[in-house]
């Protein structure tokens, strides 16, 4: 797909990767709808990009809520031209030996990095289906192809998004199918 024809959900929209992808896609013409749980941050990005030739949408939300999933489902809904992408950039890392790395912070690693985009791929999928072209894009990390020490949880979750992305690619993700 050009990037001047996609209108993409971006999550974890204000940190270091998914800054430099809003960057990149709205000067490329990239319509988005920028997703992260802090509005000021939002809200500061989207006066960094400044004007350009596609909508540039936020919404605050925490993607680890039905509430934050809905939010961005309702925001997709308005976007002017329907969303035809979704990346599923947020993430979160508790690096420390696996032994040390407590409990809460394993299942955030997990929520955020993989049960998140699973959520949200699901809910904007009927949307998506309905585009002539659309995609999915999972961000991954080199750690979810190697083990890395003091990193156990956020390699396994890594590797997950990569088998979720395999999967999708190999049509299971069709709305279509049960």
């Amino acid at each position: 797909m050009q990037l001047e024809r996609i209108r993409a959900v971006l999550t974890g929209a204000t940190g270091g990767i998914g800054r430099a992808l809003a960057r990149r896609l709205h000067a490329a013409g990239t319509g988005l709808l920028l997703t992260a749980r802090d509005e000021q941050a939002l809200r500061a990005l989207r006066d960094e990009l400044g004007p350009g030739r596609q909508a540039v949408e936020l919404v605050a939300a925490d993607l680890l809520s039905a509430e934050g999933v809905t939010r961005v489902a309702d925001a997709a809904a308005r976007f002017p031209g329907g969303i035809n992408a979704l990346i599923n950039n947020a993430g979160h890392n508790s690096p420390g030996l696996f032994g040390q790395v407590g409990a809460a912070d394993i299942e955030a690693i997990v929520a955020v990095n993989l049960v998140a985009p699973m959520r949200l791929s699901r809910t904007l999928l009927p949307r998506l289906s309905c585009q002539p072209r659309s995609l999915i894009v999972n961000i991954g990390s080199v750690f979810g192809l190697i083990g890395y020490p003091g990193n156990a949880a956020y390699c396994a979750s890594k590797f997950a998004v990569a088998a979720l992305g395999l999967a999708f690619q190999l049509g299971n993700a069709s709305s279509r199918r049960g």
